[in-house]
C-alpha cells in the first residue's frame, strides 16, 4: 500500500509542478479603460482622414499575419495581398487592399522605380468610392 501512496504522491507533485509552469507562461489578459472620444477616433479613423489605416484594416492584417510584413515593406505586402485577393476575392480583403493602396499612393509617387500612381491610384479610387 505504501508503494501506491508514494506513486500517487509523486504524480500529484509532478502535476502541481506542471500546473505552476503552465500558469507562469500564460499571458496577462485584461481590459484597459479608454476615453470615449479616443475610442471613437480610433474606430472612425481611415486612410482618408489620417496616415494610419482603419482599425478594420489593422485587425485584418493581424488576423492574416500581414501586419509586420506590411510595416517592414508595404509594397511587397501589398503585392502579396493583391495575389491572395485575386485568388479568393472577398469584400474584406478587397477593402483592405484598396485602403492600403490609397495610403501608399498618398505617401509617395514612386517606390524604387515602380510607379505607385498607376495601379495603386486605381485601387485607391475604388476605396474612395467604397467609403463615400
Amino acid at each position: 500500500m505504501s508503494g501506491n501512496n508514494n506513486l500517487f504522491l509523486l504524480f500529484r507533485i509532478i502535476g502541481f509542478i506542471a500546473l505552476v509552469m503552465l500558469l507562469g507562461c500564460a499571458e496577462k489578459i485584461g481590459l484597459q479603460p479608454i476615453d470615449e472620444d479616443k475610442w471613437f477616433q480610433q474606430q472612425s479613423r481611415s486612410s482618408l482622414s489620417s496616415d494610419t489605416p482603419s482599425e478594420f484594416t489593422l485587425r485584418f492584417l493581424r488576423k492574416e499575419d500581414l501586419l509586420e510584413p506590411y510595416e517592414k515593406d508595404p509594397v511587397s505586402a501589398l503585392i502579396s495581398l493583391e495575389r491572395e485577393t485575386s485568388l479568393q476575392s472577398d469584400r474584406d480583403s478587397l477593402f483592405v487592399l484598396m485602403e492600403l493602396c490609397y495610403a501608399e499612393a498618398k505617401k509617395t509617387a514612386t517606390v524604387s522605380g515602380f510607379h505607385v500612381g498607376d495601379k495603386y491610384n486605381a485601387f485607391s479610387l475604388g476605396f474612395i468610392v467604397l467609403v463615400a
